[in-house]
């Protein structure tokens, strides 16, 4: 829903789509895993390309629009950009996020790429453990549904049987 509406040309459209996009990236729940979701297709678009022959900072550049987040495009293209002036890609993700938002396990992997001299294949592992992790997560947050969702309604049902009996009893103490 959200590249839909993120393209959509109208006022309202423009406005739900970065409503949506900015609950995504900061809401306490949904955050963690859209912010993983979003560096795994972001990873797997950079090193696919680095694999493919561009070089480090065009696939960088090329790659930033992949994660379908706007917050991590500016992310990746300040990263890009520091890349460009030298800086290493690791001390590049972290000065591009001073906030902390992306996952530390994609940190991780760019740095120990770096160091092994293949950031295409780390930045693939990382991508597979951000998705899995992102999925998992999801997972188990769709399985607490179900029971919410009883709570819920047990909630519901009680509030419906107070309103409906009170006002019985005041009447029948009344006439008692």
């Amino acid at each position: 829903l959200l590249p839909f509406l993120r393209h959509r040309t109208g006022f309202l459209g423009r406005t739900l789509g970065w409503i949506g996009e900015y609950l995504a990236w900061h809401l306490p729940l949904v955050s963690r895993f859209s912010r993983r979701r979003a560096v795994a297709q972001y990873a797997l678009a950079a090193g696919s390309l680095m694999e493919a022959g561009l070089s480090t900072v065009e696939a960088l550049e090329i790659a930033a629009s992949a994660g379908g987040s706007v917050y991590l495009e500016r992310i990746a293209l300040e990263s890009a950009a520091r890349v460009a002036e030298g800086e290493p890609y690791s001390a590049a993700l972290r000065g591009a996020d001073p906030r902390g938002h992306l996952p530390a396990e994609l940190l991780w992997y760019v740095q120990t790429g770096e160091h092994a001299g293949d950031l295409p294949l780390a930045l693939a592992r990382a991508s597979e453990a951000a998705a899995a992790r992102s999925e998992s997560g999801l997972s188990s947050l769709v399985s607490l549904a179900f029971p919410a969702g009883i709570l819920l309604a047990g909630i519901v049902v009680a509030t419906l049987c107070l309103m409906v009996f009170e006002p019985l009893v005041r009447m029948i103490e009344m006439l008692a």
